[in-house]
């Protein structure tokens, strides 16, 4: 089973045991980025879905996505960021830098879409 499905998993048992039981939110739902990430993903995909239709929006995220945390070969992004000699990929890049990938994409697809319009 892929990371992510294994994650969607337990995350929907414990929203559902939340929303049941919990009434102290701050202190029962506790989420990493990684977490967050993996939501938006699952978000996008059931959107997906549920509309057969995709955005710039969700292109983009699912590409970041896929950089950021490479599952199949052909998932990472190679950077320009050298660091002993090695070229970084965006998965070994801080988090705020991995951000700023994601904002260009976004920025990207969101042109491209415009100039196709025009």
């Amino acid at each position: 089973m892929p990371a992510c499905a294994s994650w969607s998993n337990a995350s929907c048992a414990n929203t559902a045991n939340f929303l049941k039981h919990d009434l102290n939110n701050i202190k029962a739902v506790k989420l990493d980025p990684g977490e967050v990430d993996f939501a938006l993903l699952e978000g996008v995909a059931l959107l997906l879905k549920l509309t057969k239709k995709s955005t710039p929006e969700m292109v983009a995220f699912s590409r970041w996505h896929r950089a950021v945390y490479p599952n199949e070969p052909g998932d990472e992004l190679l950077t320009g960021v050298e660091q002993e000699g090695k070229q970084l990929q965006v998965h070994e890049l801080p988090r705020e830098a991995q951000l700023e990938l994601g904002q260009f994409l976004l920025e990207t697809y969101i042109i491209g879409e415009v100039e196709e319009d025009e």
